[in-house]
């Protein structure tokens, strides 16, 4: 009644949110999640309860130099409990915006509103194209030879028009947006190109590791696309 919208609709399946909803929504749990960390926090204070930092980080640093990040991290602060999630660049905004994690090492797109994250780099990275080995297009050269095959991107509906334009629109490429299909996970990205024979475009780094190096393979294209630059997340 106080924000004269309809906030829930009922649906077949029980009841949900109108779009009016989902966006209190979000409003709702970063307030919560506000509120959870500062009683963390009052309580560490009080010495009754161990800090904890939650973070949400790309899949392939996560493969690469995490590991021993988080035993130099344990040996340091051995008190701060860690909660670490695995997630993609179409995840993890709507994570810091609702207050899920505390800070996120992933890379940003251009779209994203820099009033509403803090970013600090860390690094570039080179991507590729990448099939599985043994592809029957895995010898092809330009990106005009793959746009009849089926593609698996991360995404989310902000930056779909971005990645679009930066993989193919830049080339001259259409892609019909049924041939792409969205993912929310590295395994599913994975799982897709290995068994499903799909294209898909992801940081060049992974193939230096020997659980990828034997089963994807970067295509050789003459289209390229820019470095990657890899931040660590915040909101302001």
């Amino acid at each position: 009644q106080e924000q004269e919208l309809p906030l829930l609709i009922r649906t077949p399946t029980g009841l949900g949110f109108t779009p009016y909803g989902k966006t209190l929504l979000a409003h709702a749990r970063l307030v919560l999640n506000q509120l959870e960390q500062a009683q963390g926090e009052m309580a560490g204070l009080r010495g009754r309860a161990a800090e904890q930092v939650k973070a949400a980080i790309t899949p392939w640093l996560m493969l690469t130099v995490l590991p021993k990040a988080v035993m130099a991290f344990r040996t340091k602060v051995p008190g701060v409990r860690l909660e670490l999630s695995e997630s993609l660049m179409a995840n993890a905004q709507s994570q810091l915006r609702e207050g899920t994690m505390d800070f996120a090492i992933t890379p940003l797109p251009a779209s994203s509103a820099p009033q509403e994250f803090h970013c600090e780099p860390l690094l570039e990275y080179d991507t590729a194209v990448m099939v599985r080995q043994g592809h029957a297009l895995s010898g092809s050269t330009s990106l005009h030879q793959l746009l009849g095959q089926d593609w698996v991107l991360s995404y989310t509906q902000e930056n779909y028009a971005e990645l679009v334009e930066r993989l193919f629109h830049r080339h001259g490429a259409q892609l019909h947006p049924q041939r792409i299909i969205q993912a929310h996970s590295f395994g599913m990205l994975q799982a897709m190109v290995e068994s499903a024979d799909m294209c898909t475009w992801c940081p060049q780094p992974i193939t230096a590791l020997p659980q990828f190096a034997a089963r994807l393979q970067p295509l050789a294209l003459q289209e390229s696309c820019d470095p990657v630059k890899l931040n660590l997340v915040t909101r302001r």
